[in-house]
């Protein structure tokens, strides 16, 4: 389903998961919503901070994972799952290193939004549709009247969990497109290829358009 959470409450969930892997408590979950509605970019800021030190290509690696993108959640493309993935991380990891530790926050919230709307995109949309479908649930339990925590039960606090739930869902598309890809022509392989590498480089790009 398209995403279903927005404003503060969008944002701080999706920092959450995206920079520690795991929703937070009804306490802070509910401080961090505030914080976000008063001054989203501060708010962004601020809960990226402590990872300031950490090297981009690791803290690329950690986001991606955290927010469900894998080599088994993406959709193969022309250079299979593997290939895909790992464009779009590297393409993350210059991202973080051209813009600075400060923009950190920014840059992250805006991948999360774009991933956001990627629900019908052939490569990313499984993991899209998985990881809104968390927001949703983390949203209807973290700021109603029980801890987050108990989403647990749910399976989709790490992860592993959300790769598990996508995972199932892409295989069928994942092999039907590998088996497509070995049949073309060279020349063909190439321009998919190309294709490819210009679109993971467009998410990054647009993850970075607001940090300058």
């Amino acid at each position: 389903m398209p995403s279903t959470v927005f404003n503060g409450a969008a944002i701080a969930i999706h920092l959450q998961q995206a920079l520690f892997g795991e929703p937070a408590s009804h306490a802070v979950l509910t401080s961090h919503t505030a914080q976000a509605n008063a001054d989203a970019v501060n708010f962004a800021f601020n809960i990226a901070n402590p990872f300031a030190a950490t090297g981009n290509a690791d803290l690329a690696l950690q986001v991606l994972g955290n927010v469900g993108i894998n080599a088994s959640t993406v959709t193969a493309g022309s250079s299979g799952t593997t290939g895909s993935y790992a464009l779009l991380l590297s393409a993350l990891e210059q991202v973080f290193a051209s813009f600075g530790p400060a923009s950190r926050g920014q840059i992250i919230l805006n991948l999360t939004n774009i991933l956001a709307n990627l629900e019908d995109d052939a490569t990313y949309g499984a993991a899209a549709l998985s990881y809104n479908n968390a927001t949703a649930a983390v949203f209807a339990q973290g700021l109603a009247n029980t801890a987050a925590e108990a989403i647990v039960a749910a399976g989709i606090t790490t992860a592993a969990a959300f790769a598990a739930a996508t995972q199932a869902a892409t295989a069928t598309a994942m092999n039907a497109a590998a088996v497509a890809f070995n049949a073309r022509s060279d020349a063909d392989k190439a321009q998919a290829q190309a294709t490819e590498q210009a679109a993971a480089a467009s998410v990054a790009a647009a993850a970075a358009t607001q940090a300058q």
